[in-house]
């Protein structure tokens, strides 16, 4: 039984990824993201099952996710590997973050959510502690589940739902019964 239960992860992972690979590798600037591993997966899934995680979308070119749950309430995986915390800590210099911020990200205990130029360029202050998230850790070691050209690296990731200022307009999003029911009525 246990066989066959690794076998069919094996077999959902390397579907995932043959799937997911070529939006991820247009949307995602480098080969070292999330997207492109499948030694995620099982973190992800888990995620997924526990919150009735029901839609995605990429919300940022490291290949963090803004998720939406069967209720659509908003929750967030930001996930950053070497590159994404170089650039973190760039863009946070840029904006004028404190040095305190700054020397957290570059100890790697907290990471910013903000990420992309108009995340920055969108607000007028930064309260920089309410973009700042405790990771967890992924070391990239297993070579189990590799399917495509990947380059290693550890992934430092959020599952939240707090994400200020997100820019998400709310009336616009509605749960999937309401979805059905809002098509069974016209």
């Amino acid at each position: 039984m246990i066989e066959l239960l690794d076998m069919i992860n094996f077999l959902m992972t390397h579907e995932f990824q043959k799937i997911s690979h070529a939006v991820a590798t247009i949307l995602v600037k480098d080969k070292t993201s999330f997207l492109n591993d499948g030694n995620f997966l099982p973190i992800f899934n888990t995620y997924l099952e526990k919150h009735k995680i029901c839609e995605g979308y990429l919300f940022d070119s490291q290949g963090s996710l803004m998720l939406l749950d069967n209720q659509a309430n908003i929750h967030w995986l930001f996930v950053r590997n070497e590159a994404g915390i170089s650039n973190s800590i760039k863009k946070a210099k840029k904006w004028g973050a404190p040095a305190s911020v700054i020397k957290a990200l570059e100890a790697k205990k907290l990471i910013l959510s903000l990420y992309e130029e108009e995340d920055f360029e969108r607000r007028q202050k930064i309260d920089w502690d309410a973009y700042l998230k405790k990771p967890e850790i992924f070391e990239d070691k297993d070579k189990k589940h590799e399917v495509f050209q990947h380059i290693s690296s550890d992934y430092y990731y959020v599952f939240t739902q707090d994400f200020p200022e997100h820019g998400m307009k709310f009336e616009n999003i509605v749960s999937y019964e309401a979805f059905l029911k809002s098509k069974e009525n016209k």
